[in-house]
């Protein structure tokens, strides 16, 4: 009868919800501070509750807000009250303008914006279920990705990303959010199917569920590629290429993942190819609006877009930060005299600066020194009086240093250069601050 298929429904559903309870409670007990990426919507909204219910003193809700509809500040209200309600912390994180690919950019802002908040033994938990992973997995078919599975934890930051709801279904969790009496926001911009896991969502499925009922099973069959978790750091070629070619293409889509990246198979592809041209040649292989691969000796980098340097007044002692990176000096027994106004500019061709008992080229110098291609026109160069005082971390000019003076170091942003930023050897002979050690 129809009343005992209803029970029969409420009681899978009653096991579903107290599997998942399970698996929440062991996430809570394993963290020091376990924060819960908290939107206001449904999913997130069973997840604050249920890791409320289990260890209020150590959660806090972090609200993340994109900027994207005009409502979210009463969203962003909503859910600090709640959370407030709930007796946990709440953290509100504001983001930048999105550009680009806005679903990608914004996927990548938010986790980076989690990332910052995490210490070591902390964990935070995202409502991701079973939905979202069949989601995920056909826009990687349709897009031409390598079906890469939905990790439940992995490293993020300092502390760990956990997923407790990977096993449950959305209708699972509606029904315990109204049982439950919760209240929770609804997204318009869900139903924006300009979108492409929107239109999957709305638009796919929907029709996939009239003409092929078990499709979802199928979809579950398909194996996924496993992802090795990896960090943001330069990838040297030789440990890319011991391994066999699909071995590098799983080993170049971890690495992107790192920089949340996930391109189609095709750019994978050239990236691959482009890693093994020739020592002498510098390749750049466009990833996304957001990142670039790039090869220089014997590594790969993933680099941020930006503007090259935009001249710029200063003084000899003002520290600059801008979007290529910071400008900081050093005191030293021999430098540029202090206070004495300079300008900041990208190199020319023209430009040239004494060296080591020799006058030569900027262009030489960065080549010299190991500065990359994409580094060389956001690499500030100091003019003095008309002419180049110094070239920061490489060269400054004799005839222009005074004692006591101080000398400019050059840090570019992480976007841009991971690892030891290049220094000429005897450039900070006799500067005696510990930012130049």
């Amino acid at each position: 009868s129809t009343s005992s298929l209803r029970v029969l429904e409420e009681a899978f559903v009653m096991c579903d919800i107290s599997s998942v309870e399970k698996r929440v409670r062991t996430v809570v007990g394993r963290f020091r501070r376990l924060l819960v990426a908290y939107s206001g919507g449904l999913d997130s909204s069973v997840l604050l509750s249920l890791a409320a219910r289990f260890g209020r003193r150590k959660i806090t809700a972090v609200h993340v807000i994109h900027g994207l509809h005009p409502d979210s500040d009463s969203w962003q209200s909503h859910c600090e009250q709640h959370a407030e309600r709930l007796g946990v912390g709440f953290v509100c994180r504001v983001l930048g303008p999105l550009v680009g690919n806005v679903e990608m950019a914004a996927r990548t802002e938010r986790y980076e914006a989690w990332s910052s908040l995490l210490h070591p033994g902390d964990g935070i938990a995202i409502a991701h279920h079973a939905d979202d992973v069949d989601e995920t997995r056909m826009w990687q078919l349709l897009t031409g990705r390598a079906v890469v599975g939905v990790p439940r934890e992995r490293e993020l930051g300092q502390g760990t990303l956990v997923r407790p709801f990977l096993d449950a279904r959305r209708e699972t969790l509606r029904r315990h959010a109204i049982k439950s009496r919760l209240s929770w926001l609804e997204d318009p911009s869900n139903e924006d199917t300009t979108f492409d896991r929107n239109w999957i969502r709305r638009c796919l499925f929907p029709e996939l569920d009239r003409r092929f009922p078990q499709f979802r099973t199928s979809l579950e069959s398909v194996a996924p590629e496993p992802l090795v978790p990896m960090r943001r750091a330069p990838m040297r070629l030789d440990s890319l290429f011991s391994a066999s070619v699909e071995g590098c293409l799983r080993g170049i889509r971890g690495w992107l993942a790192a920089y949340g990246e996930v391109p189609s198979n095709g750019i994978v592809q050239e990236v691959l190819a482009q890693a093994q041209a020739g020592p002498d040649r510098t390749p750049e292989i466009r990833v996304s609006d957001r990142h670039s691969v790039c090869r220089y000796g014997s590594a790969l980098h993933v680099v941020a877009g930006c503007d090259t340097l935009c001249a710029s007044s200063a003084y000899v002692g003002e520290s600059c930060v801008g979007a290529c990176g910071r400008l900081e000096w050093v005191d030293a027994d021999w430098g540029l005299p202090r206070a004495e106004d300079v300008l900041l500019r990208s190199r020319t061709g023209e430009d040239r600066v004494r060296s080591q008992g020799a006058t030569k080229r900027v262009s030489r110098l960065f080549q010299e020194h190991g500065v990359a291609p994409w580094l060389r026109d956001r690499w500030p160069v100091v003019e003095l009086s008309g002419r180049v005082a110094a070239v920061p971390n490489i060269a400054a000019d004799p005839a222009l240093l005074r004692p006591s003076g101080l000398l400019p170091v050059w840090f570019p942003n992480d976007g841009l250069w991971q690892g030891d930023v290049p220094r000429a050897s005897g450039y900070f002979d006799g500067a005696v601050s510990d930012l130049a050690q």
